[in-house]
């Protein structure tokens, strides 16, 4: 994967060794199910920001709990 900056802003470009991990996160999340948990989340959660600024891991908490499981976030 090759990235070009065309915008002559001079912004740092993507780490493709983290676009890889994220790509392999994501798959894993999927083949386990917990993807579409987390699609359910997003879509049915007053508490995720559509800015992107959502404290993700307080807003996965936030709605297994209501769920009535516990979850302990690190």
């Amino acid at each position: 994967m090759t990235f070009l900056d065309h915008s002559n802003s001079n912004i740092p470009l993507p780490n493709p060794d983290f676009l890889k991990i994220h790509a392999n996160f994501a798959r894993v999340l999927y083949a386990s199910g917990a993807g579409a948990y987390f699609d359910y989340v997003w879509k049915n959660d007053a508490h995720v920001n559509g800015d992107g600024s959502t404290d993700i891991s307080s807003a996965l908490a936030a709605a297994l709990m209501t769920k009535g499981r516990r979850v302990f976030v690190t």
